[in-house]
């Protein structure tokens, strides 16, 4: 039997890793900000930027827990244990320990979002603008990748941006509404009227690009597909050692970084 060719894993929900490793690889590292960072492995969009492409990172993340997952496993990159609002303040927060990934500030939160989830803590959380986080991070105007998905926050963050000052090449934004999924038009309205182009909607996200960076704009539009070779990591940790060891490319890259 013909082994199928792997180049990379994603480590992303929605293989979104993959459009950015495919899109990036072949240029200089560049600085990414990651709003919404969560873990430092599963499910995060830019460990293989991290690990793979040596970028620099900012990790932007208010759950507590996964906020010092972060600074261990992430060290050549800046940790922001906020949240991320319209206002330097003090807000109330909703932690979900049991699951995580649905912790958000209260204030913004669908009111179906903790329904389901039996244990929270609400507490009162630092909040900053993503203004005031770039400026005391001392991040290029310019910088390569701003990636969003704040549990329903995003609306407010980039209502508040300056975007006539940043000016990230590239910007990926959770684009539904938590809970039910349903797509906010309006935020993609709100970013295009900026100077960019949407590219690509996953169903989850939305990609897009400066206007004027045309190579960037051609590969975001492109969905992971097959072409990518690439296999999600809750699939590769299903194949056994002996079946791994047939990729020495994929092994030596993961235990360099792991």
């Amino acid at each position: 039997m013909k082994l199928p060719i792997i180049d990379i894993v994603s480590f992303a929900q929605n293989a979104e890793d993959v459009v950015l490793y495919r899109t990036f690889k072949k240029r200089p590292p560049g600085t990414y900000i990651d709003l919404g960072a969560g873990h430092p492995v599963f499910g995060s969009v830019t460990k293989n930027l991290a690990d793979m492409l040596l970028w620099r990172g900012v990790e932007v993340e208010a759950n507590s827990e996964m906020s010092m997952l972060l600074s261990k496993n992430r060290p050549n990159s800046l940790i922001f244990n906020v949240a991320v609002s319209d206002k330097d303040d003090i807000e109330l927060f909703t932690e979900t320990p049991d699951n995580w990934a649905m912790s958000a500030l209260s204030s913004t939160a669908n009111r179906n979002q903790f329904i389901e989830e039996k244990n929270t803590i609400t507490k009162n959380i630092k909040t900053q603008t993503l203004n005031s986080i770039l400026t005391e991070a001392k991040i290029d105007q310019n910088f390569e990748l701003l990636k969003v998905d704040i549990e329903g926050a995003e609306d407010k963050v980039f209502k508040s941006f300056d975007f006539k000052y940043w000016k990230p090449k590239v910007i990926v934004t959770e684009i539904v509404t938590p809970h039910d999924f349903i797509r906010i038009e309006k935020l993609e309205d709100l970013i295009t009227s900026q100077g960019y182009t949407h590219c690509l909607f996953d169903g989850i996200n939305s990609f897009f690009a400066r206007c004027e960076e045309l190579d960037l704009i051609k590969s975001l539009s492109i969905p992971a597909n097959v072409h990518d070779k690439y296999i999600p990591f809750i699939w590769w940790n299903l194949l056994s050692d002996e079946f791994k060891k047939n990729y020495t490319n994929i092994l030596d890259k993961l235990n360099s970084t792991m």
